[in-house]
């Protein structure tokens, strides 16, 4: 049977989370009978990430761990081309989304009520991500007139006719800054459900300022730069 909901978890160094967010995911979507897939994708990781996913795909027969490339996007790109759902989502794989929420997005869409539903973090963990997520989610609702506040915020779910039409071509982190602008372009209805971000469970984080640079380098290259042509309407099938 096609399952209502295939959900991607990018991983990266993430032996210590994996499990324990596996598990809790699991748990909250079978208590709701939603049925679904789990699509583990690692790629780059130094730890056990890629072993413990391989354990998780035994043990839950809806799960499966692909490997595949080392960056956010790619991982994205590959795990929604496995995916069989209805409806098929993304979220980070470190614990801090809480995914009690996924039930009630499930209905909204449903019920018709938006096209993506997404989370949107109350407070970022530590003052400097705040900031960075401040001006990250400025300049881009600035360069492309988005409305949302929290362009990251995961999880996010959507119809899976909507994979073709997006056309997901970005590899890095800037993907959740894509999927905004082509449902945008494409007209479609987002909706925002404020969601507390929760402590990772394990690892930390990949996000530092050098990153935060690349990422504010990319999204000039998207409004102006070689890489314009990725959100461009014509190349949306």
């Amino acid at each position: 049977m096609r399952p209502k909901l295939s959900i991607v978890l990018s991983m990266y160094n993430e032996e210590k989370a994996i499990q324990l967010v596996v598990e809790e995911l699991t748990k909250i979507l079978e208590k709701n009978k939603i049925s679904h897939q789990i699509i583990l994708v690692e790629g780059g990781s130094s730890d056990n990430s890629f072993k413990i996913a391989r354990r998780l795909e035994k043990k839950y027969p809806q799960c499966i761990a692909v490997k595949y490339g080392h960056l956010l996007g790619e991982k994205i790109i590959k795990g929604l081309k496995e995916a069989r759902g209805k409806y098929v989502g993304i979220m980070y794989s470190d614990g801090q989304v809480n995914p009690y929420v996924i039930p009630s997005f499930i209905k909204m869409l449903d019920e018709k009520k938006s096209d993506i539903i997404k989370g949107s973090r109350r407070a970022r963990k530590g003052l400097s991500r705040r900031i960075t997520s401040f001006f990250f989610n400025l300049i881009s609702r600035l360069l492309f007139s988005i409305k949302t506040w929290d362009i990251n915020g995961h999880p996010k779910i959507f119809d899976s006719r909507l994979i073709s039409l997006l056309n997901l071509q970005v590899k890095d982190v800037t993907i959740d800054l894509e999927i905004m602008v082509k449902a945008k372009k494409l007209n479609l209805k987002v909706k925002e459900i404020l969601v507390d971000e929760r402590d990772r469970i394990g690892g930390s984080s990949s996000v530092y300022f050098i990153t935060a640079l690349r990422t504010l380098m990319h999204v000039l290259s998207f409004k102006w730069g070689k890489k314009k042509k990725l959100f461009e309407v014509e190349n949306i099938k």
